[in-house]
């Protein structure tokens, strides 16, 4: 599972899991096990997806039980942890979100749309089974959960990327995984037993959908759990249930008709799947959808195949009283939906083909631009523009935070750590003094600090026996999240009324947005001055005032440091910069690190203290 998503989940409320999965299902639990970094996502107490492992390791171990505070997040998480290849990618100024949102739920889609490339605010996320919507946002650099309507409101709003992209999700009762034996010629030992129902027939394509997930009925502990976990979701979430419980019952209704002998196999074959019906219809397969608790099933005396044949029932919503193949003829009632359903398929195949020729037209376009077709910007301009992240191919391979704490080798952290970045401009063949952006952005000596940091700093410090002393600095790299270039910190009592802000080139922040680290660097050839570093600790000491987070401040110089330079940070830390106390280069009454750092034949070296 990739690593963004992992953190996500792991921010849930948790609790201790014995490998009782019966538990959980039976408290309709939605969310996540892991165990031994084997994922299972669960809705309403039934399993939608395993995720790097096998579902015996989970149901035979013990581990973490992660609570969703929202029925859509389990779902979400699970699709994107299998994501394939985006069907398309679209620019809202040119295809609104509001169109594609109503082609893909009258087409019954199943998987999920990612809006987040180039979107300043946050990340979102329109999740879809069987053409039900639900909205996802997550909002700012902490990430503050939105759901329901105000999340989709808040995401047509926005400008930017996103990404269609279709899942096939498998729903499995836990008893029917865990429980049942191996069945005969699967043709696939060790899988669980499951139905599948196809999604929107896309003749492109030879990918078929697997069956998506229906609700609960109402009063079962699926739509309460929903409801506990945000509060701006709880209206919208109770408005999706219900419409999905209708649905549900009108489908169950459907199932009571006979099944036909003659040419099953015909129907199937020709017939559109039902995924590619319209919005009103049921968006979950019967034989995948959860089902009514054991009260209400019984009290629903449902037919079954293996009572024998039932009598029919009477017209499903929507139908024509008139037409008495509908009430009296199952064949002649088949025969007419899989008419109204080839018709159906036509439209979509017209609206998926019209799709794809836009976005044909847009890739040649793309093509067909030059490297030199974007802006062309100064290097001030572009970098205070741009964020970095600091991220990893996987959590469950080494990090900084695992480093931390074992004496993990540095080679496994380097091999899995990745410095990322985001520009609030389209990077898109730009280029910097003529120089395409990620060329110069890599040579930049911001990046490269960063770089230093992440990498080599951090190891120093724990290699030679320093982390006592640089406590503050050495756990400050472990938790930094995102960097701004070129960026202004608040000191006044309050940013909203234009209070006094200090620069600094570099500023990281933990994913709360709390600044640890703040930076000034020197590319110059003229060396630090004890003016210019007097300006600096003033400056940081006056964030550690408004920020107590604020871990170390760093002045990084190409040329040297003047002796003036070296005495305001003995004077600044008092006990003096080369003590051997517990604590190395600290300016105790603000309560961070004020260390000088070199930069040499395209490497930095920290000098002020020295390791």
């Amino acid at each position: 599972m990739d690593s963004r998503t992992q953190e996500r989940v792991e921010r849930w409320d948790s609790r201790p899991f014995d490998g009782d999965l019966h538990a959980l299902a039976g408290a309709d639990f939605s969310g996540a096990v892991d165990v031994d970094d084997t994922w299972v996502f669960l809705l309403g107490g039934r399993i939608v997806g395993v995720i790097d492992g096998d579902l015996e390791a989970v149901a035979d171990g013990s581990g973490i039980a992660y609570e969703a505070p929202h029925r859509a997040l389990p779902l979400l998480c699970s699709m994107e942890a299998q994501r394939g290849a985006p069907r398309g990618q679209y620019y809202t100024n040119e295809t609104p979100l509001e169109e594609v949102d109503d082609t893909l739920q009258e087409g019954a889609f199943t998987g999920y749309v990612e809006l987040s490339e180039n979107v300043l605010s946050g990340d979102y996320y329109l999740v879809y089974y069987g053409g039900r919507r639900m909205a996802v946002a997550y909002i700012g650099n902490a990430e503050r959960l939105l759901v329901g309507e105000e999340a989709f409101e808040r995401a047509v709003d926005e400008v930017g990327i996103y990404d269609v992209i279709d899942v096939e999700v498998e729903v499995t009762d836990v008893a029917d995984a865990v429980d049942a034996p191996p069945a005969a010629d699967t043709g696939d030992a060790g899988a669980p037993k499951t139905h599948s129902r196809s999604d929107e027939p896309n003749p492109a394509s030879d990918r078929q959908q697997r069956a998506t997930v229906g609700p609960k009925p109402a009063g079962s502990n699926a739509t309460a759990t929903a409801a506990a976990g945000t509060p701006s979701a709880n209206d919208d979430d109770s408005a999706e249930t219900d419409d999905l419980e209708e649905d549900e019952t009108r489908w169950q209704e459907s199932r009571s008709v006979p099944s036909v002998d003659s040419e099953p196999n015909d129907d199937v074959a020709n017939a559109p799947s039902d995924g590619a019906v319209a919005a009103e219809e049921p968006p979950a397969s019967p034989s995948n959808a959860p089902e009514p608790d054991a009260d209400a099933s019984a009290d629903s005396e449902e037919p079954t195949e293996a009572d024998g044949a039932a009598e029919p029932t009477t017209p499903a919503e929507g139908s024509d009283p008139g037409d008495e193949r509908d009430t009296e003829d199952p064949v002649g009632r088949l025969e007419a939906e899989r008419e109204r359903l080839r018709a159906r398929n036509q439209e979509l195949s017209s609206t998926v083909a019209e799709l794809r020729a836009r976005i044909d037209s847009l890739e040649a376009e793309l093509e067909g631009q030059s490297p030199s077709s974007g802006p062309d910007l100064g290097i001030d301009e572009a970098l205070s523009q741009t964020n970095l992240f600091v991220r990893y191919d996987s959590r469950s391979q080494p990090t900084l935070g695992t480093a931390h704490e074992d004496r993990v080798d540095r080679s496994e952290v380097d091999a899995n750590l990745r410095l990322e970045y985001h520009t609030r401009f389209d990077d898109v063949g730009a280029t910097v003094d003529g120089v395409p952006f990620a060329e110069a952005l890599t040579d930049s000596m911001e990046f490269r600090f960063l770089e230093w940091l992440t990498t080599e700093l951090f190891f120093e410090i724990r290699d030679t026996g320093r982390a006592d002393g640089l406590a503050d600095l050495y756990e400050g790299i472990t938790r930094i999240d995102r960097v701004e270039l070129r960026s202004e910190l608040s000191i006044g009592a309050d940013a909203e009324d234009g209070a006094e802000t200090v620069a600094f080139d570099v500023v990281a922040y933990d994913k709360m947005g709390h600044p640890l680290l703040v930076a000034a660097l020197n590319d110059s050839r003229e060396p630090v001055s004890r003016d210019r570093l007097e300006s600096v600790a003033t400056d940081a000491a006056a964030v550690a005032d408004r920020h107590p987070e604020l871990a170390a401040a760093l002045v990084v110089t190409r040329s040297y440091f003047e002796p003036g330079a070296l005495e305001v940070v003995e004077e600044a830390t008092k006990s003096g910069f080369l003590s051997r106390g517990s604590r190395l280069s600290y300016v105790n009454n603000a309560g961070y690190h004020l260390c000088l750092a070199e930069s040499r034949s395209e490497g930095f070296h920290l000098t002020v203290p020295e390791l």
